[in-house]
């Protein structure tokens, strides 16, 4: 054989190798590609819901249809979420499938996106996508303090914002806003929120009606590692109907009684007890206390008040600015100069659509009584007190139901046959005598009297103190008491007044 022949043998064989090779290794009937992964949101946050996107392909090389049978996301070998019956992809089509899982370790999460099918022979087909997840730490807390509102009235809405991580949120911005509601302070910027820490916000909105609506809450922040993120909530908000009620009320009050000498045995107008009113000890005008109460469910501003003898006002008086439900204000108005048997007292108020008033009628009793202790003089035999003085009425009108009586305090007890003294009626510019006993101690310095008493069936209540020091002390030798004098003297008239008779008929 020549050269050419065994040349020719050769390649000929080559060629004939070549063609069995290509032969053997057949071209897929389906391939699938990954197209495209999205994340949402782009900074998952720990222990939130971070939703993957993934597009997969069946490409146009493809000869045959092909099954999705499953898409998972892996990490590390386990499984954290899948879903199965996508469908089926004719050559050339494309489906995007999502997928919701949760991480509950910030870091970085190396995962895969995996798409398992059938292709028409039965034929298992594959296709995987790696997949780099930063997760950040948990987001912020936003816990919502107040969901009612009331119609046409501004609703302060109190809300906790807390930092549950382990490194400072920074440019924290919350905002507040539904369908319906007017904002007049719905936005708060927080600075930086250190972990572990909460703090407050308040917020101010307006409802326009009644019902429900949803109060949705948006918060942005920047995590420790310079990202932006956002949280959401919503929650109900009841919205009540308008009530718009004041209520008006007058209480007498009488002025404090003045301080007089300490010396026993002459006239004293006692010591004011420090437990008494303090905003009544400090107030010198005489006069009644009138309070505005707002009973409603709203707000109302510009509360003025204005009292009204017959058709001439006395003057009107700002109340406050702004009322809100549920409180109330008073001032002391006074009657002194006001000859008339009536006074009708207005207040005057904004309710936010217009003005409205609330009222009362008051008759005041003239010449009204007033009790002062005077006279009052202490004997101590040991442990043993008697209390004696007067009970007066420095006004004009009567005092009725009169009782006087010792008080506990340090070192003194009420005790036997007086604890307290029934005096009963005293008229306008009268007096009435009484005698009381306790029993004192080495700790006494002061001996409390109460008085109780009625003016025109208003129960008023003294108080005066008297210092034990200085009390004359009698050693057992001081005599017979006033009321054991009296009780001799009706015995003794009556032994005489039975044997008169007697030796008479005699």
């Amino acid at each position: 054989m020549n050269r050419y022949a065994v040349a020719t043998a050769v390649l000929g064989v080559f060629f004939f190798g070549i063609a069995l090779t290509m032969t053997g290794a057949a071209v897929p009937e389906v391939r699938l590609t990954v197209d495209d992964v999205t994340v949402s949101p782009e900074t998952p946050t720990a222990g939130e819901p971070v939703t993957v996107e993934a597009t997969v392909q069946n490409s146009a090389g493809s000869t045959q249809a092909v099954e999705i049978d499953r898409v998972a996301i892996v990490e590390d070998g386990e499984t954290l979420v899948d879903a199965g019956g996508v469908g089926s992809l004719a050559v050339g089509d494309g489906t995007t499938v999502p997928l919701t899982t949760t991480f509950d370790e910030a870091g970085v999460h190396e995962v895969t996106v995996e798409f398992t099918g059938t292709d028409e022979d039965g034929q298992t087909v594959t296709v995987s996508q790696p997949l780099t997840l930063v997760v950040e730490g948990g987001a912020p807390s936003i816990e919502t303090r107040n969901n009612t509102a009331v119609a046409g009235a501004p609703a302060n809405i109190t809300m906790t914002v807390g930092n549950p991580t382990e490194a400072t949120l920074r440019n924290v911005v919350v905002s507040l806003d539904g369908s319906g509601l007017v904002g007049e302070i719905d936005r708060r910027v927080v600075p930086s929120i250190d972990p572990g820490e909460e703090t407050p916000l308040n917020f101010r909105l307006q409802p326009e009606s009644a019902g429900e609506t949803l109060l949705e809450t948006n918060m942005s922040y920047t995590t420790a590692a310079g990202t932006e993120a956002t949280v959401t909530s919503s929650e109900v908000l009841q919205i009540q109907p308008r009530e718009e009620r004041v209520a008006v009320r007058v209480t007498t009050r009488e002025p404090a009684q003045e301080s007089g000498g300490t010396d026993l045995g002459v006239g004293v107008a006692g010591i004011l007890d420090q437990q008494n009113n303090n905003e009544e000890s400090e107030e010198s005008e005489s006069g009644v206390r009138v309070t505005v109460s707002n009973v409603g469910n709203a707000p109302v501003t510009d509360v003025v008040l204005d009292p009204r003898a017959g058709n001439r006002s006395l003057g009107p008086r700002p109340v406050t600015d702004e009322l809100a439900a549920g409180t109330e204000e008073s001032v002391v108005v006074s009657l002194e100069r006001t000859p008339a048997a009536e006074v009708r007292f207005e207040a005057q108020y904004n309710t936010g659509g217009g003005e409205s008033t609330a009222s009362t009628t008051y008759r005041p009793t003239p010449n009204q009584g007033a009790v002062a202790v005077t006279g009052v003089d202490l004997e101590r035999d040991g442990e043993e007190l008697v209390i004696t003085g007067d009970i007066g009425n420095r006004g004009e009108g009567e005092v009725t139901g009169v009782v006087v009586a010792v008080d506990e305090a340090e070192g003194v007890s009420p005790s036997y046959p007086a604890r307290d003294f029934f005096v009963g009626s005293i008229d306008g510019d009268g007096f009435a005598p009484f005698e009381l006993t306790a029993t004192i101690d080495e700790n006494a310095t002061q001996v409390p009297l109460e008085v109780d008493y009625l003016v025109a069936g208003d129960e008023r209540t003294e108080t005066v103190r008297f210092p034990v020091e200085g009390a004359t002390e009698t050693g057992g030798n001081g005599g017979p008491s006033a009321l054991v004098i009296g009780f001799v003297l009706v015995v003794l008239l009556a032994i005489l007044t039975v044997g008169g008779l007697w030796y008479r008929r005699g």
